[in-house]
Parts: C-alpha cells; structure tokens; sequence
C-alpha cells in the first residue's frame, strides 16, 4: 500500500511518461509528413524554405540601410545626429512593439500570407523613403518599415519550425542565421559605397532604397504564391492540479491527454474518478493498518 507521496510519485512519472510518448509519436508524424516520397509535395517544402530564408536576408538588408546613409542625409537634409538617432528609436519602437502582435495573429491565420504582408509593407514603406523630400517624411516611413520588419523574424522561424524534421532544426535555424547576417554584410558594403554618389540619375542613397523595394515587393508575392504552410494541430492547455489530502494529482488523464476537450463536464468527471479512487485506496489503508491510520 502507498503512501500519499509516493502515490503522488506514481501520477507524476504515469504523466511525464506518457507526454515522453506522445511527443515521440508527434515527432515520427511530422517526419512521415515532411519526408514524403511525393515529389510534389518536396518541392514546394524546398521552394517554401529558400522564399523564407530569402526574407530573412532582403529584413538584414533593409534594417542596415538606415545607419548606412546617415552622412548622406546630413547633406541632403542638413540634420544632425540627434535627430538621425531619433530617426533609429522611432524604428526601433516599431519593430520591438509590433513582434509580439506578428507573432499572436502568425498562430491563429496564414503565415505565408502575414509572412508576404510584412514584405509588402517593408517593400512600400522603403520606397516612400527613397521618394521622400523631407526628413519628417523619412521619419514617418521608416517608422512603417520598423512595423514590416517585425513580421519576418517571428514569421520566418515560426514557418521553418514547421518545415523541418525536429533531428534537422538547429542547422536550418543555422541556415536561417547566416542569410541574415549575409543580408547584413551585403546591405551595408552597398548602401554605403554608393550613398553619396548619382547612380543611374539618382541620389545613390535613394538608389539604394529602391533597389531594396523592388527586391522586398517582388519577395513579397513570391512567398505568398510558392510558400507551404504545415497544418498545425490545435495545442493542447496544461493539465490543472488539485489536492486531496495533501497530494497532488493531475486532471490530465491518459484519456484527456489524446482527445482535446472542450467540454469542461468532461473534465471534471475526470477529476472526480481520480479522486474517488485515491479516497478508496486511502480507506483501504486505513482498514488494514489501524494503528498508521490513527498516528496520522
């Protein structure tokens, strides 16, 4: 007969073994999806990561074009750093602000859809800014751009998650990582080599904005024609607890933790056997040892 912790160790180990199972079982699944023998389906998975990991390279890009054309704006504009600096916060703001509302509606609609919203605005919002005639101007669109640019970073790493088998995860987010800083590297050698000079007629500054527009808009509707998004399965709440005479137990079940219920009677049913047959076992040990049951 067990005492009350150890019967509290026994619903902990049954739990932690049977969540252990099901995310084996979760994880075989998505390798079966994602390996497919269906060349179809393995194409679009491969095209759907080079758009994702292209977006990720063309948001390093666009995030490094402020601070690389700062003198050309001090020309053009005849501001200083402080108001350059602003310029930076503004963007800033916008981005760390708006990440966690990307991400919120990523779980809940489209990803490939949010995905090439966020590039469309980021493509507009750069364009505006090579167009722009006055600094406040610059200030109002690049504000904007912090707003697309948040999208990408949740999005994209939301989608590669999904697109990969869990063995294969960390080199994709590898992957992932080294087109952003590549994206980095080669937005700063360009913006600024050619940000005080004309190219083709125009400010190289505002060259270098429209160059980046194009390429963000075209990205845009790239990924939201060729981008696969995996179905997701809907996540499961975490198991409350409740204490019956100083132990611990589960309301997940090996029942409720293979069927969602969103029946809340359901539920509690559950909870009432589990503490009915632990109020029985307690009443059986009492009855064959009197005496625990009276220094209890």
């Amino acid at each position: 007969i067990m005492s009350s912790d150890e019967e509290e160790e026994k619903f902990v180990v049954e739990d932690e073994s049977e969540r252990e199972k099901k995310l084996q079982q979760e994880e075989r699944d998505v390798e079966r999806k994602l390996n497919s023998t269906d060349p179809e389906i393995r194409k679009r998975i491969f095209f759907s990561k080079a758009a994702i990991n292209a977006t990720a390279l063309v948001d390093s890009v666009d995030a490094v074009l402020l601070p690389c054309v700062f003198r050309a704006f001090e020309r053009q504009f005849f501001v200083g750093p402080s108001v350059l600096g602003s310029i930076s916060l503004f963007q800033s703001l916008a981005h760390s602000l708006s990440s966690p509302f990307w991400g919120y509606y990523a779980d809940r609609s489209s990803r490939p859809a949010l995905l090439s919203l966020g590039c469309l605005v980021v493509g507009l919002s750069t364009f505006c800014v090579g167009a722009s005639q006055s600094i406040t101007e610059v200030a109002l669109f690049r504000t904007v751009t912090g707003l697309g640019l948040a999208a990408v970073g949740p999005i994209a790493q939301s989608l590669i998650s999904d697109l990969v088998v869990p063995s294969k995860r960390g080199v994709a987010f590898g992957i992932l990582g080294m087109m952003a800083g590549l994206g980095s590297m080669s937005g700063t050698l360009f913006a600024t080599s050619i940000s005080q000079i004309e190219v083709l007629g125009y400010s190289g500054w505002r060259f270098a904005f429209y160059v980046t527009a194009l390429i963000a808009t075209s990205l845009s509707f790239i990924v939201w024609m060729i981008t696969f998004d995996v179905e997701r399965e809907e996540v499961q709440p975490a198991p409350t607890m409740v204490i019956v005479d100083n132990t611990t137990i589960s309301t997940e079940s090996p029942h409720n933790r293979n069927h969602i219920h969103s029946n809340s009677e359901t539920d509690a049913e559950s909870v009432s056997e589990r503490v009915t047959l632990l109020e029985k076992e307690k009443e059986s040990s009492s009855a064959t040892n009197p005496s625990s049951s009276s220094s209890s």
